[in-house]
């Protein structure tokens, strides 16, 4: 007891132990029994995320390389949860998000100007409380290139120095599975550094696979890429068109049982989630426990109707009732856990 009490963690790493409401309701669903189509088919299914675990490494490799302690980091929200934790737990980072609420479209080309000026703002803001700005973190379903053109064609660009931008989470162009058009992303540096500037990205989570351990390097430099001439690139554009078919098909599936169910939800074009509209139905929870909002209760409720979902709340969400689900999962999986959405939902009426 002596040593333990002599040698035991670090505030820091105890602080980690508690994530609020969001880890409880976690931890919690890792409790139920979960959904096997013969062994169990009144399992839990989860759709509250993808598989992966990479990503959560690199954000916080790139907050620990580009940020000092104290640093601002600038994210639009709603994003995904757990990214506030990852910037934070070791490079102890500022978060501070812009809300996208309010805007038709926000990652469309009509709402360019409004994001510009909110990301002004808050750069103004970080300013005037003499805080330093080191990045701005864009994930889905921001739309990175997009934001990238703002950044680098607007005016905040040049207000306080250089502005960081950090690719991480998804990449767009991979996941695209509608036909929509995509901006191709500027130019970071000048003639002069970009033979000496070389990009690595990972897959893992485009791929929606927790084992998958892909990167790319992507390098202006001739002889750097003769050397890597005997990578065989055909084969990652045969897998990306099987790829981009089976999200479509799952994507189709999926907002097929949702308008069948009469379910709202935010259309997408890339990605592997949707956000479902379920806010007419939070009205039957009134948020009285003080330990749980109603968006919370609306989740339990949903748990104990046998599926999880991430609740909006916890992704930046500033509508409550908004929750995302993930289409990537078996498509008969996820029609059996949007009729139970529809079910669970129905019985609140009652």
């Amino acid at each position: 007891m002596e040593l333990e009490v002599r040698f035991k963690p670090s505030e820091r790493a105890l602080s980690t132990l508690n994530q609020g409401p969001a880890w409880d309701l976690m931890q919690k669903v890792k409790q139920e029994p979960k959904y096997d189509t013969v062994n169990r088919p009144l399992g839990l299914i989860d759709l509250s995320g993808a598989l992966n675990t990479l990503m959560t490494g690199w954000v916080d490799m790139v907050a620990w390389t580009l940020c000092d302690q104290g640093d601002a980091v600038l994210y639009f929200t709603p994003n995904f949860y757990m990214l506030d934790f990852d910037l934070t737990a070791r490079a102890a980072v500022l978060p501070v998000p812009i809300s996208t609420a309010g805007i038709d479209d926000p990652f469309g080309d009509s709402a360019i100007p409004f994001l510009a000026d909110r990301l002004d703002l808050a750069l103004q803001d970080t300013h005037n409380r003499g805080i330093r700005c080191s990045a701005l973190f864009v994930c889905n379903p921001a739309n990175p290139p997009k934001v990238a053109a703002i950044v680098l064609k607007h005016s905040v660009h040049s207000l306080f120095g250089l502005l960081l931008v950090a690719y991480t989470s998804s990449l767009m162009r991979y996941t695209l599975f509608q036909t929509s058009e995509m901006t191709t992303t500027p130019p970071l540096c000048d003639e002069r550094a970009e033979k000496s500037v070389h990009v690595l990205y990972s897959l893992s989570k485009d791929f929606n696979m927790v084992g998958l351990r892909m990167g790319f390097f992507v390098t202006r430099n001739s002889a750097v890429r003769d050397a890597a001439l005997s990578l065989q690139p055909q084969l990652v554009q045969d897998y990306l068109v099987q790829y981009r078919h089976g999200l479509r098909e799952a994507y189709k599936s999926a907002t097929r049982a949702l308008e069948q169910c009469q379910i709202p939800f935010t259309r997408a074009n890339a990605g592997l989630f949707v956000f479902i509209d379920l806010s007419q139905w939070i009205v039957y929870f009134d948020g009285s426990d003080q330990a749980t909002t109603a968006e919370q209760q609306l989740s339990n409720w949903l748990i104990e109707h046998g599926v999880f979902l991430n609740a909006g709340e916890f992704a930046g969400s500033e509508k409550p009732g908004q929750f995302r689900l993930v289409f990537t999962r078996d498509r008969s999986v996820v029609e059996i856990a949007i009729r139970r959405i529809r079910s669970a939902i129905d019985k609140l009426g009652q």
